[in-house]
């Protein structure tokens, strides 16, 4: 029979080889992902920060890198995830002649 002692002191290993395992099945389902898109859209894989991060850093890098993995439609300007960036275009008409661009379309180019 376990006692509480025994749960207690296994607890905290558990907690983090079970986190690494999480973040390594998640960075494998990505890959795989980003190598079924075709070559243009494909991303660079995101880098975990080296050193601990507070709260605010975090979600500043997070917000970040979610931002650099957006995709630019070529017509219209707006940016998209690359694999719902096709679903877009099927439906995303061509800009008329002197309409306005999207600043996100002039950055990209």
């Amino acid at each position: 029979m376990r006692g509480c002692r025994y749960q207690a002191c296994r607890h905290e290993p558990l907690v983090v080889v079970y986190e690494d395992n999480v973040v390594d099945r998640n960075k494998k389902r990505w890959r795989r992902n980003n190598e079924e898109l075709p070559v243009h859209l494909r991303r660079p894989e995101v880098v975990r920060p080296s050193r601990p991060l507070s709260v605010d850093q975090w979600n500043q890098f997070a917000w970040e890198s979610s931002q650099a993995s957006l995709v630019p439609c070529e017509n219209c300007g707006r940016t998209f995830a690359p694999d719902r960036l096709e679903v877009h275009q099927r439906s995303c008409k061509t800009p008329l002649p002197g309409a306005p661009r999207k600043l996100a379309l002039q950055q990209v180019n």
